[in-house]
């Protein structure tokens, strides 16, 4: 099962667009098993209350007092069910085939961890992030990317790192 864990704080203007893009990616990729967590960072705009309007597998939580991208990160793998966690921002939107060359044929992944490039776009003076790719080093037979907000990690090496450290603020 695939958890996909989206973390946000005010981004009524991108987050319908972001889980949109998660369940194209899921009628995409055929996924059968998977789940969807919001976790929201005491939004003062209506992130939340949208996010409610996104009903198939969703699970969506608030954090009540601190708050950064590691508390939030923490709290959507603390709360998966999947073997696989899926991480992106709530003004992220992913592309349909942004699985490629993750899964094989029989939904093997052969890396515990994958991070993703970004390429920015501006859309209504917002920035919002799409088209992402997976880069790989086929003479190391490793992948390589730009770790930020868009990664992909097994349930099993996340816990063995203890999840991340909410003390850094970035990075």
């Amino acid at each position: 099962m695939v958890s996909f864990v989206v973390i946000g704080r005010n981004v009524e203007q991108t987050i319908d667009r972001c889980l949109d893009s998660i369940e194209q990616l899921i009628k995409a990729e055929s996924l059968s098993s998977y789940e969807v967590i919001y976790v929201d960072s005491l939004s003062t705009d209506t992130s939340l209350k949208k996010a409610l309007k996104h009903g198939v597998n969703l699970k969506v939580f608030q954090l009540t007092k601190d708050k950064n991208a590691a508390i939030a990160r923490n709290m959507g793998a603390s709360c998966s069910e999947g073997e696989y966690l899926f991480f992106l921002d709530g003004d992220m939107e992913l592309i349909p085939d942004q699985l490629k060359g993750v899964f094989d044929d029989s939904l093997y992944v052969e890396h515990p961890f994958i991070s993703f490039s970004c390429q920015d776009v501006l859309i209504d003076q917002k920035k919002q992030l799409s088209q992402n790719n997976l880069l790989i080093n086929k003479d190391e037979k490793r992948l390589e990317g730009v770790t930020g907000g868009l990664f992909f990690i097994s349930k099993k090496l996340w816990g063995s790192v203890n999840g991340m450290r909410p003390k850094y603020l970035k990075s």
